[in-house]
């Protein structure tokens, strides 16, 4: 059987309003979904949806947690993992302890060129995240806040800064 597009109707079809795939640079991402994925050679990985915070795309990233065979690899992916735990400013980034903490974190994420060749030898050219960073690089207001901070523990206003310099 073949296709007609002559005989397309596409009147039920909703649009499409999926972001576009960020391109190479530096962004203030927000962490829009985490899951732990089994890797093909049985190791884990976190699986990360993140958007840019101003609405220009997304991008999606695995992190190697743990990779039998590779210790480099596992030991890499977890510095990332600790990167994005650190400046997305997680409450406890030595244990993170519930994969569905880290939804909602926001984030620096550094953004590179990557080549890759499709099943059909077809050479592309997309974008892969490269590491986290702090996103008070990018916005000096963006930098998280520690849980410290949001109780008050750690908060100084204004009238703090009222006292004399002593010299």
């Amino acid at each position: 059987m073949s296709f007609n597009f002559k005989e397309l109707s596409l009147s039920g079809v909703e649009l499409s309003t999926s972001p576009q795939i960020l391109t190479p640079g530096r962004y203030i991402v927000e962490v829009t979904d985490a899951s732990l994925k089994q890797t093909k050679n049985g190791g884990t990985a976190v699986e990360l949806s993140m958007s840019d915070t101003k609405g220009g795309g997304s991008i999606r990233a695995w992190l190697n947690v743990q990779v039998p065979s590779s210790k480099p690899a596992t030991r890499i992916g977890r510095e990332q993992l600790k990167a994005l735990l650190t400046f997305g400013g997680h409450p406890t980034p030595d244990n993170p302890s519930d994969i569905a903490s880290l939804k909602g974190l926001k984030v620096g994420a550094s953004v590179g060129k990557d080549t890759y060749t499709t099943d059909n030898g077809e050479e592309k050219t997309g974008s892969k995240l490269k590491g986290f960073f702090d996103p008070s690089e990018i916005d000096p207001d963006a930098k998280p806040v520690s849980p410290s901070q949001s109780s008050g523990e750690a908060s100084s206003s204004s009238k703090d800064l009222d006292d004399e310099i002593p010299f």
